[in-house]
């Protein structure tokens, strides 16, 4: 099992298309194969940082999404309204 942590910086006054477009995107999210979940959080502090946390069955899992068609119209519908590009970091158990 591993965990994905996306952080991304929303631009100036897109916060509000950005949280419509990702309300969408999770229930895809939610589906994907060898999803076991994931969440969007606001950050505190900075009301303009979102990061989302998923569950992955296994890396395939995770990659196989990173490709998938549902990811790809994701990207190209909230990728305008970041200030900057997202940063992905993949986790898994230490031993």
């Amino acid at each position: 099992m591993i965990k994905i942590i996306i952080e991304r910086e929303i631009a100036e006054g897109m916060a509000h298309y950005y949280d419509c477009s990702l309300k969408r995107a999770m229930l895809k999210l939610n589906q994907a194969e060898g999803c076991l979940g994931g969440e969007t959080l606001t950050d505190a502090k900075n009301p303009q940082r979102r990061i989302t946390i998923s569950t992955w069955r296994s890396i395939q899992d995770w990659e196989a999404w990173t490709v998938s068609a549902d990811r790809q119209r994701l990207l190209l519908e909230i990728n305008p309204l970041l200030a900057q590009s997202e940063r992905i970091s993949v986790l898994q158990q230490a031993a």
